[in-house]
């Protein structure tokens, strides 16, 4: 499932989660998730 996530980063956005560290990852994870949210909603103005 990890892998899958890296995939996605880096399908995404550009970035290779191998060179994040642990919070890092994290953090881009979340900012993944809440675009692709957006995106489902159709809202993507952001704030």
């Amino acid at each position: 499932m990890l892998a899958y996530m890296d995939t996605e980063m880096e399908y995404y956005l550009g970035i290779s989660p191998d060179k994040l560290n642990d919070r890092q990852w994290a953090e881009k994870w979340q900012q993944l998730m809440d675009i692709r949210k957006r995106e489902s909603d159709g809202n993507l103005h952001f704030q």
